[in-house]
């Protein structure tokens, strides 16, 4: 019986590592979970802007769209929605790895819901139950 992916659930791709978001006739959403040394690169490029009092140049750049994830497996690691939409076709997921806890679950719908992505993505998820 094949497993039923949903909105937090956390799979593999190429050594990397999304979360699921949703799904379109042709377009998977996902996060991707970037590993420690890029979310400390984009964060601290984050924490300079804002820093600077530049961050409001950059709010609309989804580079800067992102949470960073309190589950313990991925802590210190953060979900990026920079890219957040792939043709289905060329990310299919091996399995489910493990789900985001509900602080993360929450935390991604909000940011979805305010951040630079996609409004497609926006309304898709804006009627998800966490």
């Amino acid at each position: 019986m094949a497993e039923t992916i949903k909105f937090g659930d956390v799979f593999k791709y190429k050594e990397k590592e999304y979360v699921y978001l949703v799904k379109t006739d042709e377009i998977l959403y996902v996060a991707a979970i970037l590993n420690k040394e890029d979310t400390s690169r984009v964060n601290t490029r984050y924490e300079n802007l804002e820093r600077n009092g530049k961050i409001d140049q950059y709010k609309d750049h989804p580079l800067y769209c992102f949470v960073m994830l309190t589950t313990e497996e991925f802590k210190d690691r953060m979900a990026n929605f920079y890219r957040p939409g792939h043709d289905e076709s060329n990310l299919n997921f091996g399995g489910i790895l493990c789900s985001l806890n509900v602080r993360d679950l929450k935390d991604i719908k909000s940011e979805i819901l305010k951040g630079p992505v996609p409004k497609e993505l926006q309304e898709l998820v804006k009627n998800i139950n966490i």
